[in-house]
């Protein structure tokens, strides 16, 4: 895959044999067209080894995928939950990871609508709320709902 990346973008967004996920980052959150590059070289890959894994697994599998509704992948599962949250809050957790309030919204302009994912979600949580309500909402999730579910 890295081959295909040096390809697409060339050494600039690479140290040595390493990709460099800042540079890339910000190179393909600028620019549509290059996101969309990006993404038809790393999803597919993505997509099968999620499937093959899924496949192969008996039990309880809980598949954390943000691209989950994008790729269609909810149909692979017997239960979908779909976090959300405001677009303050997501800028602010952008910003605590180190990234800039502008690069954070041209992350945040790529991403598609999450109405449009409520409508394929089985459950829809609003996690805008913080780690404590989102961990009272995993163990109420887990309680209630995972062991009827197998995904």
């Amino acid at each position: 895959m890295k081959h295909l990346i040096r390809k697409a973008f060339g050494d600039k967004v690479f140290n040595n044999t390493q990709i460099n996920r800042k540079k890339l980052g910000n190179m393909v959150f600028k620019d549509k067209n290059k996101l969309k590059t990006l993404n038809s070289i790393i999803h597919p890959q993505l997509i099968s080894e999620i499937k093959k894994i899924l496949h192969s697994k008996t039990g309880k599998i809980v598949l954390d995928a943000a691209l989950l509704f994008y790729w269609g992948l909810e149909k692979e599962c017997n239960l979908s939950i779909l976090l959300k949250a405001r677009k303050d809050v997501k800028i602010q957790r952008l910003k605590q990871r180190g990234i800039e309030k502008s690069k954070a919204l041209a992350i945040l302009s790529q991403q598609e609508d999450e109405k449009d994912w409520e409508k394929k979600a089985d459950i829809v949580f609003d996690n805008s709320n913080g780690l404590e309500e989102l961990k009272k909402f995993a163990e109420t999730i887990d309680r209630l709902v995972l062991k009827e579910y197998i995904c």
